[in-house]
């Protein structure tokens, strides 16, 4: 009984979701109301706020997931599997999206990314979001290790986690929207992960920590490389989280 009524929450969730998508990106978020989401799923308002305690959490269905997914993983961490490996398969798993990022590239400026940008209150929203996420991490990391979930190692580990995922799952979109099949995209997904989980395995002293890629160049060319990387990301990071 408990499996059917989690299927259908999960199912309800669902519908509001998509049903208050489909609205904002047909009018936009500013004019949509709350009523007309629940009328559009055909639940009553206050169902819609059972499941979101707000109209920006509209556009936000799978955070809870993404701390179910996180809480998993720092449960999953013992004598068999590290902290790093176990959040390393976590982040193997966000190649699962290509088929759903597939789709919202393809929404151009009704996409959720676009939106996000475009409203200070869904970008506040995010950031809410991952400060929970962050803060969730830290309390596992604490509870695993015996230290004081504000102790800085604590704080500094959590957060380059969170870090890690989301710089991972951004990449991955600009790959996808980037063009490419899906198993060229998997490969270089992979990739990605599996440099920069090693680096955090093996400690920013490693020799080849920051050793330049094939593709960056050398000396002067190598370093505009970086810097302009590092600015392509300053500017994007806030509004191209994983959402």
């Amino acid at each position: 009984m408990d499996g059917l009524r989690e299927r259908k929450k999960s199912q309800t969730r669902r519908v509001i979701a998509e049903a208050a998508l489909r609205l904002f990106r047909a009018r936009g978020f500013d004019t949509v109301t709350v009523d007309e989401v629940a009328q559009a799923a055909q639940v009553s308002k206050k169902t819609v706020f059972n499941y979101f305690p707000t109209k920006e959490d509209l556009l936000f269905p799978r955070a809870d997931r993404r701390e179910e997914l996180l809480v998993e993983a720092l449960a999953a961490v013992g004598p068999q599997l590290s902290l790093v490996e176990s959040f390393r398969q976590l982040c193997l798993r966000q190649i699962r999206a290509v088929e759903r990022l597939r789709h919202e590239v393809e929404q151009g400026e009704q996409s959720v990314f676009e939106m996000v940008h475009r409203h200070p209150a869904l970008r506040r929203k995010l950031h809410e979001n991952d400060a929970r996420l962050t803060r969730r991490v830290a309390e596992g990391l604490a509870e695993l290790s015996g230290r004081p979930v504000e102790d800085p190692v604590v704080v500094t580990v959590s957060e380059t986690l969170l870090a890690a995922q989301q710089s991972l799952y951004r990449n991955l979109r600009a790959r996808v929207a980037a063009g490419g099949s899906d198993e060229e995209i998997a490969a270089d997904y992979r990739d990605d992960v599996h440099r920069l989980f090693d680096l955090l395995a093996h400690g920013l002293d490693a020799e080849d920590a920051f050793a330049p890629s094939p593709d960056a160049g050398t000396g002067e060319e190598g370093l505009r490389t970086l810097t302009a990387e590092c600015r392509a990301y300053g500017r994007s990071s806030s509004v191209r989280r994983g959402c």
